[in-house]
């Protein structure tokens, strides 16, 4: 089901990790990401990577926190 607003988003990814997983972006986060959610393992990971490329929603993948300044807030185009 594609995405049409943030809530529902939300209320989809929270279904994958758990609504408590899903929250607003820090201030240093909101330069590339409108919703942040923090799976807890691989499955996870690997499910919200499936939802994200199935909804052509933008994944912005971040590891220890260190830095979403070079990431684009918009998916990457699909070629033909």
């Amino acid at each position: 089901m594609k995405v049409r607003d943030s809530a529902e988003l939300a209320r989809q990814l929270g279904a994958i990790v758990g609504d408590a997983h899903v929250r607003a972006p820090w201030e240093h986060e909101s330069r590339a990401a409108s919703i942040i959610a923090e799976p807890r393992d691989a499955d996870e990971v690997a499910e919200l990577v499936r939802k994200c490329e199935a909804d052509s929603i933008a994944l912005a993948p971040m590891g220890a926190a260190r830095s979403l300044a070079p990431i684009s807030p918009t998916p990457v185009a699909r070629g033909s």
